[in-house]
């Protein structure tokens, strides 16, 4: 299946134990324990997803007839200063049930393989969890503090770092969550950070929103 196709059957719903991050046709709901309430919301109104934008498809350069091209080495690091996240990449894909496979601790960030690899031109996905049963605030708990135009850096495992730089930030109801939108192809290369937000209902394990970070990539030397 394709990244656009599979991008129209996911859902946004809850991972492990406090992160957030897609659930293909919402088949499980998996749970989440904390005991310090909801987590930090955005401090602004945020600033909301263009549909437009965020559906054309991504820029790629032309491929001679033949020539085969070479994908980039695949994430290993993610850091965002402003809130002091700097962490490991753990790669993930889907279980054999078609559920996303979750980050798998408190500090860690997955990204999704049946997304694009950063540097490949298209739209990267992260999830990491906002808290983490026994541990309290996790990698993710500060991401509702980001504003427009904070750094987001990736590690690639060929030594590379390549800059992003955050351009919109949004809260969703779990139900109503622009899936395509939000994991779909971008016209500009970008990475994508989703985890928990709003409301912890305690007797579900879940909480009711999903915020959702979208920073494009900075060109090289600038």
């Amino acid at each position: 299946m394709g990244r656009t196709a599979l991008s129209q059957t996911l859902s946004l719903a809850v991972i492990g134990t406090g992160a957030a991050a897609l659930l293909l046709a919402a088949t499980l709901a998996m749970h989440t324990a904390s005991s310090r309430g909801a987590p930090p919301q955005p401090p602004h109104p945020g600033v909301g997803f263009n549909t437009e934008a965020i559906l054309e498809p991504a820029i790629l350069p032309p491929i001679t007839p033949g020539m085969a091209r070479t994908p980039p080495a695949p994430p290993t690091w993610l850091r965002i200063p402003v809130i002091g996240v700097d962490a490991p990449v753990v790669e993930k894909g889907l279980r054999a049930d078609l559920v996303m496979e979750s980050p798998d601790g408190p500090w860690e960030v997955a990204w999704y393989r049946f997304t694009a690899r950063p540097g490949e031109g298209g739209n990267a996905v992260f999830s990491g969890h906002v808290d983490y049963v026994g541990v309290g605030p996790a990698v993710f708990w500060e991401l509702g503090l980001l504003a427009p135009g904070d750094v987001v850096e990736v590690d690639l495992a060929d030594g590379r770092t390549l800059r992003y730089q955050v351009v919109a930030i949004a809260v969703y109801d779990e139900a109503t969550a622009p899936v395509p939108e939000i994991i779909g192809p971008t016209a500009r290369e970008a990475v994508t950070l989703i985890t928990c937000a709003g409301n912890f209902n305690r007797r579900t394990g879940r909480y009711d929103q999903r915020l959702v970070v979208r920073a494009e990539r900075v060109p090289d030397g600038t």
